[in-house]
């Protein structure tokens, strides 16, 4: 498992939420990459994006349970791929 930092240690496990990984294309676009899996502890299961095509960068968001076909909140992190 992937340990994900912030104040303590991993994610906080939500209720009736879900963390969802977002890949951001070159038009301004986003799509789905996933449902981050939280443990009770906040250890976060490691998701394989199998094709990320010309993604220019990676968010999270906080979606309702079962994630959504398109962000509903502003990214708790987001960060640009390059190279």
């Amino acid at each position: 498992m992937t340990r994900i930092p912030n104040s303590h240690s991993g994610l906080d496990p939500l209720s009736k939420q879900d963390y969802q990984l977002w890949l951001a294309e070159p038009d301004g676009s986003v799509r789905s990459a996933g449902l981050l899996q939280v443990a009770p502890d906040g250890e976060v299961r490691p998701l394989l994006a199998a094709d990320i095509g010309n993604t220019e960068g990676i968010a999270v968001t906080v979606e309702p349970e079962g994630g959504s076909a398109q962000p509903t909140s502003d990214p708790m992190m987001q960060m640009p791929l390059t190279g």
